[in-house]
C-alpha cells in the first residue's frame, strides 16, 4: 500500500510541474506571441514569443534572462531529447549559471539567448508537439477520475481533516473539502492541510465552492454549486484544474455542458441531511431519464450520483449510466470506514 502511495505521489508531482509548465507557457505566448491565443503552439508563434520576450527583457537583465518554468522546461526537454544536448549547467562569461535544473522533474531550463543560438530560425516543431502532448496528458489525467468521491463532513469528535484522512486511509482516492460558515482564513488553512493529507495517500483534493481557496491551496479541483460562480469565470481564475458542477435537472445538465467543466454531480438520489437547501429528489427514474437525454444529446461528461447513497444503491445507480458516486455520511458515519470503502469500491468496479 505504501509503495502505491509513493508511486501515485510521484505521478502527482510530475503532473503538477507539467501543469505549471503549460500554464506559464500559455501566459508567455499570450503576452509575447503577437496577440496569439494561449492555446496556439505553432512553431511560428513560439518563435515570435521568444523574439519578443528577449527584446523586452534584454536591456533590463542582459545575459540573465532565463525562463525557469514554462517554455524553458518544455524546450529544455526538447533540446535534450531531440537535439542531443547533454545535461549541463550553462555559465556566462563571468562564470555565473545561466541555466538551471528543475528539482522535481530534472528538466533543465535554458535562457532564451542560449536557445536562440542553438536553434535555426523557425525550428520549433518539436516544442509545438511537446506542448500539445502536455495538454493531452493533463486532459487524460482528468478523464481517469476515481469512481468514489468522498465529501468531507465533520461531527462531534471528528474534524474535516480527520474525516478526510480516515477516508484516504480506507482507500478513497478523491476527497472534497466542504466547509460552510467559516472564515476564508480557516478554510484556506484547512485546505492546505487537507492537500498534504491527500498527497500522502496519492489522492486528489477538490475544494467546494471557494475559488480562491482552491487556487491558493494548490488543490487538484473545485466543485461549484448552482448558486456559485460560473464555471467559465472560475476557470479563468484557477486554470487547468478539475472543475465540477452541481445539477438537479436536465436544464442544469444542458447548461453545464456548455461550460468548461470536467464532471457533473447529479442528485440527490434521496433525502440527505448534509444539504440545507435540498433540491427535489431524483430517484433512480430521474437519473435514468437525464442520462438517457445526455446520451441522445451526445453530452459525454462524467456524471457522479450524490445524495443519500448507500451501499445497497450502488449497483442500481451505476446501471443508469453514471460514472461513479459522491458520498459523505456513508463513510463519515461508518463503524469501519475501511470495510465500507472496500465494499463500495468493489461494487463500483462491477
Amino acid at each position: 500500500m505504501q509503495a502505491k502511495h509513493e508511486e501515485s505521489a510521484l505521478n502527482e508531482k510530475e503532473l503538477a510541474w507539467k501543469k505549471d509548465a503549460l500554464d506559464l507557457a500559455n501566459a508567455l505566448i499570450e503576452k509575447y506571441g503577437n496577440d496569439s491565443k494561449s492555446t496556439t503552439y505553432e512553431p511560428s508563434v513560439l518563435d515570435a514569443t521568444f523574439q519578443n520576450a528577449m527584446q523586452e527583457s534584454w536591456w533590463n537583465r542582459p545575459r540573465k534572462f532565463a525562463l525557469t518554468t514554462g517554455l524553458g522546461y518544455a524546450l529544455g526537454q526538447g533540446l535534450v531529447n531531440h537535439l542531443g544536448f547533454e545535461w549541463l549547467v550553462y555559465k556566462d562569461g563571468q562564470g555565473k549559471d545561466i541555466a538551471v535544473k528543475h528539482a522535481a522533474s530534472g528538466i533543465i531550463a535554458f535562457p532564451i539567448s542560449a536557445i536562440r543560438k542553438r536553434l535555426k530560425i523557425k525550428e520549433y516543431t518539436f516544442a509545438s508537439a511537446y506542448f500539445k502532448t502536455l495538454k493531452e496528458e493533463i486532459k487524460m489525467s482528468k478523464q481517469g477520475l476515481p469512481k468514489l468521491h468522498y465529501v468531507s463532513q465533520s461531527k462531534e469528535g471528528l474534524t474535516h481533516l480527520e474525516a478526510i484522512e480516515t477516508a484516504c486511509q480506507a482507500g478513497c482516492e478523491w476527497a472534497q473539502l466542504r466547509m460552510k460558515k467559516v472564515s476564508f482564513e480557516v478554510y484556506l488553512e484547512t485546505a492546505i492541510a487537507a492537500k498534504k493529507i491527500c498527497q500522502n495517500y496519492g489522492a486528489k483534493l477538490t475544494i467546494n465552492d471557494n475559488v480562491q481557496v482552491a487556487l491558493e491551496s494548490g488543490a487538484d479541483g473545485l466543485h461549484l454549486g448552482k448558486e456559485d460562480l460560473k464555471p467559465s469565470e472560475a476557470r479563468a481564475i484557477v486554470g487547468d484544474i478539475i472543475i465540477g458542477g452541481t445539477a438537479n435537472t436536465w436544464q442544469d445538465v444542458l447548461r453545464l455542458s456548455k461550460e468548461p467543466i470536467d464532471y457533473i454531480g447529479l442528485g440527490p438520489l434521496r433525502y440527505t441531511s448534509t444539504k440545507e437547501k435540498l433540491s427535489p429528489i431524483l430517484g433512480l427514474e430521474g437519473y435514468q431519464e437525464i442520462l438517457d437525454k445526455m446520451k441522445l444529446a451526445e453530452i459525454n461528461l462524467p456524471v457522479y450520483a450524490i445524495g443519500g447513497i448507500g451501499l445497497e444503491d450502488i449497483t442500481a445507480v451505476l446501471a443508469t449510466g453514471v460514472r461513479g458516486i459522491a458520498v459523505s455520511g456513508l463513510i463519515t458515519n461508518a463503524g469501519n470506514a475501511q470495510v465500507v470503502c472496500t465494499q463500495a469500491l468493489d461494487l463500483l468496479r462491477g
